[in-house]
């Protein structure tokens, strides 16, 4: 079943697209740094087995170090994504609301539209 036009426009009207396009440099900017240092991380140099243990620390430490400074992105990134997730379900569940009023009216409409119907046609 095709969804009509104009319920489009009208859920599409009440998503906060003012929010989500304010957040959105943001969230590329984060999403565009992730992806760079995730690209450094590559640039890690790997632990060589033979270097002197104090040497295989500092290895070890410095990919500790870049571990979690991706993950502090990622956990920044997912925080805006989850704040977008959140206005966007607000919306959509006042849309809910408003949809099931909607049909409650319609409903009531033609209940009222096949009462007047038989009574003009039992008073004909």
């Amino acid at each position: 079943m095709a969804i009509p036009s104009i319920l489009l426009k009208a859920v599409a009207s009440q998503i906060p697209w003012k929010d989500v396009l304010s957040a959105a440099p943001d969230v590329l900017k984060s999403a565009k740094d992730m992806l760079a240092s995730t690209k450094k991380q590559a640039d890690v140099p790997v632990v060589d087995p033979t270097d002197d243990t104090r040497a295989q620390l500092a290895a070890l430490a410095e990919r500790t170090h870049q571990g979690e400074l991706a993950q502090a992105e990622q956990a920044k990134l997912i925080a805006a994504l989850a704040a977008q997730m959140e206005a966007m379900t607000v919306q959509v569940q006042a849309n809910a609301v408003r949809a099931r009023r909607l049909l409650c009216l319609a409903g009531a409409s033609a209940a009222l539209s096949l009462a007047s119907l038989v009574l003009v046609a039992t008073q004909s």
